[in-house]
């Protein structure tokens, strides 16, 4: 049993370190979707997608598929209703991490 777990062990080594050793020369690509309907969480989300652009090693993707991580972003304006016209934003983050061995998911840009 302790056998099969080192190998394991060993085969998700073997193949997560040849996709880090590629992700040290070239961007990982990050793929980000959100839904927002307040005007504060549109700015948290112009504001990842400024920060992606500006990362030496992370670029925005054009689609999930072809992203090794997946941003989702929810935001919504928990004052909404209210006659006070408060403006603030409560957000949920997912990331996803995709493994999966091809070269697809890096870019030079």
């Amino acid at each position: 049993m302790k056998l099969r777990k080192l190998l394991i062990v060993l085969a998700v080594i073997f193949l997560v370190i040849p996709e880090l050793a590629i992700a040290q020369q070239k961007k990982l690509r990050v793929f980000v979707s959100g839904t927002s309907q307040d005007s504060v969480g549109q700015q948290f989300l112009y504001e990842i997608r400024e920060k992606l652009d500006a990362s030496s090693h992370l670029a925005q993707g054009d689609s999930d598929d072809q992203s090794l991580f997946q941003l989702r972003v929810v935001t919504l304006n928990p004052y909404s209703d209210s006659p006070y016209g408060q403006q603030m934003t409560v957000y949920s983050i997912v990331l996803t991490w995709m493994v999966i061995l091809g070269s697809c998911f890096w870019t030079n840009g």
